[in-house]
């Protein structure tokens, strides 16, 4: 699924480079897929526990949605904060299974379910809580580039740590989670629900862009090493007012994707190539 971003300019940092380039709009785009998949339930909109959340398989041809494997029941789950990593499909939730009347918040989960044999994997712990009333307290979601079926988690910004967030390498094979804090990116702006995992710099790369749209101010792409959690590029950009999608694309180096060319968040929409060499 396609996802809207808004964010606060900011990862500013001595040690940066800085790169610009131009929306791309000849690229050759793929018009038919053979299956895409996602996720079919309430979402996050409900308070108590009451409906399953189901993986599904949608024909890419005609249409045909299918669910995969068994439910997952009293779970919640939110829009663009979900990954396929190979065989592997995993998203954001909560297990509102048996709780309190009087509870606030639950420990945030990523969820995994092979879509091949549709048996469910281990479920992950993230190192953070959210209210039962969102979907998990995600801002990113995104499978590592390396093949080896990890996914990487960026946690919306801590309410005890301001300017903070936990970034989280997931195994999904066994459960095991990697956290450590990373800068928030500017006064108090978030990373997005899209982002793209560079597995030859190991670095992650966000976009940031103004949420006053009126501001016609460009979006930027950010990189955080995998390992440290430190910003190590900015990379300017045309877009005026939201990135759509953002992936990386190993054959060229590059991260493509759909943003506004409007600062108002209107008119056309750019199908984008940005060069990382």
């Amino acid at each position: 699924m396609l996802t809207s971003l808004a964010f606060t300019p900011g990862f500013a940092t001595p040690a940066a480079t800085t790169k610009n380039f131009v929306p791309n709009h000849s690229l050759n785009v793929k018009t038919a897929v053979p299956k895409l998949y996602g996720l079919a339930g309430p979402g996050f909109y409900f308070p108590t526990p009451q409906s399953n959340v189901s993986v599904i398989a949608i024909d890419g041809a005609t249409g045909e949605v299918t669910p995969v494997g068994d439910e997952w029941p009293n779970h919640s789950f939110s829009e663009g904060s979900s990954t396929l990593s190979g065989s592997v499909f995993s998203f954001i939730t909560l297990d509102k299974t048996g709780i309190d009347p009087h509870t606030t918040s639950l420990p945030c989960l990523l969820a995994s379910q092979d879509v091949t044999t549709g048996a469910k994997l281990p479920v992950a712990t993230l190192p953070y809580t959210a209210s039962i009333f969102s979907a998990g307290g995600a801002q990113c979601v995104t499978a590592a580039g390396d093949g080896s079926g990890d996914v990487f988690v960026v946690s919306s910004e801590l309410g005890d740590k301001p300017g903070q967030r936990y970034l989280s390498r997931v195994s999904t094979a066994d459960g095991k989670v990697d956290s450590k804090l990373v800068p928030s990116g500017g006064a108090g702006g978030p990373f997005g629900v899209s982002c793209a995992h560079d597995p030859k710099a190991d670095k992650l790369w966000f976009a940031t862009c103004s949420q006053d749209a009126s501001t016609g101010k460009p979006c930027s792409f950010s990189a955080i090493d995998a390992k440290t959690g430190g910003v190590t590029d900015v990379l300017k950009t045309d877009i005026r007012c939201q990135i759509l999608h953002l992936s990386y694309d190993a054959t060229t180096n590059a991260l493509v994707g759909t943003g506004s060319l409007s600062p108002q968040c209107a008119g056309e929409v750019a199908v984008f190539s940005a060069p990382l060499d």
